[in-house]
């Protein structure tokens, strides 16, 4: 529905707070207008969650933390972009809260990930569509977008944006984000030990 009538449903996508209200500034004309000119494409995302990530204890499992102006759901959302950059980007270097400079200035993704061969933004939470055709001109190959409504879906859903022209990004399957998810497990077991150490 997003694709075919982005105008119409680009707000609701995009812009919705975790408490279901519009998110206040934001605004999606530019986003939209490049999407139906055809210059922008946008694509569903669909990735199975790992069955383990359901057994842990997310709070203490998200590494860098929810700080105190973030909530539970922003750091859930975020560690889903985490997975699913590790999945789509193996090898990638990935940043949370990363500036990029764009032709508005700058801007800073919830995670930003690149290796040598294509760049991927996150956005998560409510997101300004402004940003993300900022990102797309500017900075990266791809911004994914991870909204709150997501969080109602048994697995990760959001939505990919790419210029028209750019290859879309392959299905996601469950056997990429177990491996994520274990990787991740053991990048974090890591920093621990070597926490204890000193």
């Amino acid at each position: 529905m997003l694709k075919a009538r982005p105008t119409q449903f680009l707000t609701h996508a995009l812009h919705m707070t975790r408490t279901g209200t519009p998110r206040s500034g934001a605004d999606i004309k530019l986003l939209a207008a490049s999407l139906e000119r055809g210059h922008l494409s946008v694509d569903d995302l669909y990735a199975p969650l790992p069955p383990a990530l359901h057994a842990r204890d997310l709070p203490d499992f998200l590494g860098d933390g929810p700080c105190r102006w973030e909530s539970s759901s922003h750091a859930l959302l975020k560690l889903y972009a985490r997975l699913l950059a590790m999945a789509l980007a193996p090898k990638s270097r990935i940043c949370l809260e990363h500036r990029l400079t764009v032709s508005t200035g700058t801007a800073i993704p919830d995670l930003f990930a690149v290796n040598d061969k294509i760049s991927i933004a996150c956005e998560v939470g409510a997101t300004d569509g402004r940003k993300i055709h900022a990102l797309l001109e500017s900075a990266v190959t791809y911004c994914i977008v991870l909204p709150y409504s997501g969080l109602s879906d048994p697995n990760i859903h959001g939505y990919i944006f790419r210029h028209a022209n750019t290859i879309p990004l392959p299905a996601i399957t469950s056997r990429q984000t177990t491996t994520a998810l274990t990787d991740l497990e053991n990048s974090y077991q890591t920093v621990l030990e070597t926490s204890d150490a000193h």
